[in-house]
């Protein structure tokens, strides 16, 4: 690595540290956020971050390019939470701690979504006051065609398949968490945004209870009877299609 991949890369380092003490402050969390370590590598198709427990540490994968972009700071808070997440599951029981992390998959992809999408409305906290400048009209444009693509995608999938019903439960949870954030804020566009008429024909009428249990879950007093309530339609909507 050469001299001014060092210091691009210093400069990243930078860049995520600090805002992670920014997303402590934007969470409102009282207590002490885990540490992680950074290891860059190119984006794969469109995730240009994830995060892993890995040997008993977080490890942060960020594309090298990521923090000079205009979504560098949502996606980061969207990957936060899901470190935060687990930090507030192992607080609630043991029996939903990061070793079966499969029974808050699916809340906390949720979640993780909602976050993003008050950051891209311009929150500086857990739905705080949001930028006015900010284009409604913008933002529920880019909701539909989300809500397109991830009807095209998961047609495309083989959902009896666990690894395709992941990935497609995965974007169901990502636009449903944005537009449930939108729709705190925004009155209009409710009837398009959650319209699941192309789901319903993929999945059944199980994936509508699935949206309007996250939506009742309260995500700054999370219980875990909301927990189980997701993982309980969570798993009615995998029963059609796995077993």
């Amino acid at each position: 690595m050469n001299k001014n991949q060092l210091i691009f890369q210093k400069q990243s380092d930078d860049f995520i540290y600090k805002n992670y003490q920014k997303y402590h402050d934007f969470m409102r969390f009282e207590g002490q956020l885990p540490k992680f370590n950074i290891n860059y590598r190119k984006a794969t198709k469109d995730i240009f971050a994830n995060v892993r427990y890995i040997n008993n540490e977080y490890i942060l994968s960020v594309d090298p390019l990521l923090c000079k972009t205009k979504f560098a700071i949502p996606t980061l808070y969207h990957e936060f939470t899901h470190i935060y997440d687990d930090i507030i599951m192992a607080s609630l029981s043991p029996e939903i701690s990061r070793n079966n992390a499969y029974i808050y998959h699916a809340y906390t992809e949720y979640h993780a979504s909602q976050v993003e999408m008050m950051v891209k409305m311009g929150a500086t906290s857990l739905w705080g006051t949001i930028n006015n400048s900010v284009s409604s009209d913008d933002l529920f444009k880019s909701l539909l065609k989300q809500k397109e693509d991830f009807a095209h995608r998961s047609a495309d999938l083989d959902l009896s398949l666990k690894e395709n019903f992941s990935k497609a439960i995965d974007c169901f949870c990502y636009y449903t968490g944005k537009v449930n954030a939108y729709l705190h804020y925004y009155n209009t566009g409710s009837d398009e945004l959650l319209d699941l008429f192309e789901f319903v024909h993929r999945f059944g009428n199980e994936i509508v209870k699935m949206q309007e249990v996250l939506f009742r879950c309260d995500i700054t007093n999370i219980k875990i009877s909301d927990i189980y309530e997701v993982a309980d339609a969570h798993l009615a909507v995998m029963h059609k299609h796995i077993y």
